[in-house]
């Protein structure tokens, strides 16, 4: 590879993990607001368009210049590993707000434990689609992907237990 296409293709990762960043600050932001009366309402489509938007640009990560069953595996790896972190996203959330909602059988907060291992496993499947539809160089882009998706959980999970500390009314 010249080193014109490789600078190409390290200033057109660099944008698409600035954008994946961008996304998963719009799902920290949105998704503790979604279980708030009121504030769900401009808390829901911040998180959707946030969850959008990082769906797409985590597919972006790879490449195409490996053959199509790479690809093929690539597509399939982001698509289980975006389902399965999203879903724990939302299992972390709800067990938040359902522990400061003060029912009888509330889940206890370290049942956020289950939701993480989740969550590493979804950001892992995310790490290997980018570096499955990559001929090299797919290592850092993809270490990058997973830990932005670590951290997009744990910053969520942490404002909505602050927000949950400092009294938010969460909805019934």
């Amino acid at each position: 590879m010249s080193e014109t296409r490789r600078n190409s293709r390290r200033a057109q990762d660099t944008l698409v993990l600035l954008g994946l960043a961008l996304a998963a600050a719009g799902l920290v932001i949105g998704g503790p607001l979604m279980p708030i009366p009121m504030l769900g309402l401009i808390g829901l489509p911040i998180a959707a368009a946030a969850a959008l938007a990082y769906a797409v640009l985590a597919l972006c990560l790879g490449g195409f210049e490996v053959s199509w069953w790479r690809q093929l595996v690539g597509l399939g790896l982001g698509v289980v590993g975006l389902g399965v972190a999203g879903w724990a996203y939302l299992q972390g959330l709800g067990t938040v707000a359902e522990h400061f909602l003060g029912r009888a059988g509330a889940p206890p907060l370290s049942d956020l434990w289950g939701s993480a291992v989740y969550l590493f496993a979804g950001a892992s499947a995310i790490a290997g689609s980018v570096v499955a539809r990559r001929a090299r160089d797919g290592v850092g882009p993809a270490l990058a992907a997973a830990v932005i998706t670590g951290l997009t959980g744990a910053l969520g999970w942490g404002l909505i237990v602050v927000l949950g500390i400092l009294g938010a009314p969460f909805g019934a």
